[in-house]
């Protein structure tokens, strides 16, 4: 094989681990995917005015984002 493909193997392969595991637990992809949409959103003005820094549950979210 060569390195290329090697490469590409190693990329694919941990790529579809990733897949595998969404599609294992998805709800626990969503929550982290969410989680990190809010992390990312606190110093935006959107996230200072819906009070990014105060959620941290989906209720929360729904409280604060019309």
């Amino acid at each position: 094989m060569s390195i290329i493909t090697n490469i590409y193997s190693l990329f694919t392969h941990s790529l579809l681990n990733e897949i595998d595991a969404a599609r294992k637990s998805p709800w626990d992809k969503q929550i982290n995917v969410f989680k990190s949409l809010i992390e990312s959103g606190k110093e935006t003005i959107f996230g200072k005015e819906h009070k990014f820094d105060k959620i941290s549950s989906i209720s929360d979210f729904q409280k604060e984002v019309p």
